[in-house]
């Protein structure tokens, strides 16, 4: 992702995003007002070497955004932003050791084509380069039935460690 090109970049991941999650079941497409605000929330924490667009021949059909899992950081502040949160984001920043998938989107036209497959390559080499920084990913929330994602975890050498089930009952 280029910071420079911000509101262009935005544009191409939402419509990437929309493209390649339509299909999935109960999504609702976000406009791009609202990945833009979403985007220049988690913006101060992205590592912008795992944040990237998928090309097949200089054209985009995927984006991956993994971003450093801040959670031990957070608990830190005890519910509170302000200037002491600021001061606690710059004394305990090493203390974060893993990172999160945030959004990984194919168009479908290039998921057979193992577009998927060289995102988590690309993903796990800067993994291997940035050890020092990073212990763990957590690449969760993937729908149950999402067959291809899941597989391709498998095959990457990735375990899931929860399962969360959304069930369904008629009411009568």
């Amino acid at each position: 992702m280029e910071p420079r090109r911000f509101d262009a970049e935005v544009r191409l991941l939402t419509d990437i995003f929309i493209d390649s999650w339509k299909n999935n079941w109960g999504f609702s497409p976000p406009t791009f007002e609202e990945v833009r605000d979403l985007v220049q929330e988690i913006y101060p924490i992205i590592d912008l070497d795992l944040a990237f667009f998928l090309l097949f021949k200089g054209e985009p059909v995927g984006v991956c955004i993994i971003i450093p899992d801040i959670n031990p950081l957070l608990k830190r502040f005890n519910g509170k932003l302000g200037l002491a949160a600021l001061l606690k984001k710059h004394l305990y920043w090493h203390e974060i050791t893993g990172f999160r998938g945030f959004i990984l989107g194919v168009r479908e036209a290039y998921r057979q084509m193992g577009a998927p497959f060289v995102a988590l390559a690309y993903l796990m080499r800067m993994a291997a380069a940035k050890k020092a920084d990073y212990a763990y990913v957590e690449l969760g929330w993937n729908l149950e039935d999402n067959e291809a994602i899941n597989l391709l975890y498998e095959e990457g050498g990735l375990t899931p460690h929860k399962r969360y089930r959304i069930y369904r009952k008629e009411l009568v």
